[in-house]
């Protein structure tokens, strides 16, 4: 079928055509391309020749994707905390407030062949004001967006950068919508005395309604993650 309909520069037969150097003769659908005129180059003979070892060779050849995914949220959502258990399965809860962007990669193998690495992005919260919002949102194939469930407003800020991704990215990308600090509950037990000491802290958020929200706006959906417990953060990843 590859060789159904070639073309070849057509030449005299009665020509002293050095083959052993520059050209090979083959056969067309059976019939010997001397007898029809047409001389083809060693080099392209070869290839045609080699064809199924040199498909079989590229099979073997193993695959790697790379994929640039944005992680964005308010202020005080801990959007590294989410990032550093994804990728390196450790938990701290000092880190300082991202400044710019800072970038992590995930290694994800599919098979024996295929490999996928996810790039993080994680957005300051306070570049959703800023400039440099469509050079991070380019070639983005998805985001994560982050807000706090003991911060109620940490969930307008999170609207906002739905919005904020939709005008700035051409295309449609799957957004994935993280309600975070779920560790918060193992607080309110034996601790529950020790944090009345301190400053009060604003209750749970009620979730109800975030079914119909990610309907409305299209989202992959919402997932209560803790990046303190490990809990949901891998599952929202793949969802």
């Amino acid at each position: 079928k590859l060789l159904r309909g070639i073309t070849a520069p057509k030449v005299k037969l009665n020509s002293q055509l050095p083959n052993e150097i520059w050209y090979h003769i083959f056969t067309v659908g059976g019939v010997p391309a001397q007898k029809k005129g047409l001389f083809v180059c060693r080099e392209f003979y070869y290839l045609i020749s080699n064809l199924p070892s040199f498909l079989t060779f590229k099979e073997s050849i193993p695959r790697e994707h790379l994929f640039k995914i944005l992680v964005v949220g308010g202020v005080d959502v801990q959007k590294t905390a989410i990032i550093k258990r994804y990728v390196a399965n450790i938990f701290s809860a000092k880190y300082k407030s991202s400044i710019g962007v800072d970038f992590a990669l995930k290694v994800l193998p599919l098979d024996e062949k295929t490999t996928v690495r996810a790039q993080l992005w994680d957005i300051a919260a306070v570049e959703r004001f800023g400039n440099m919002t469509r050079v991070y949102y380019k070639e983005t194939v998805g985001a994560v967006v982050v807000f706090n469930i003991y911060r109620s407003e940490s969930f307008g800020e999170a609207k906002a950068w739905i919005r904020n991704l939709k005008d700035n990215i051409s295309k449609t990308v799957p957004i994935v919508l993280m309600a975070h600090h779920v560790d918060h509950r193992a607080d309110e037990g034996e601790n529950k005395a020790k944090e009345k000491e301190k400053k009060p802290r604003q209750e749970k958020m009620d979730l109800g309604g975030l079914d119909e929200y990610c309907r409305e706006e299209g989202l992959v959906g919402w997932f209560e993650v803790s990046a303190k417990d490990a809990f949901g953060i891998d599952q929202a990843m793949v969802a």
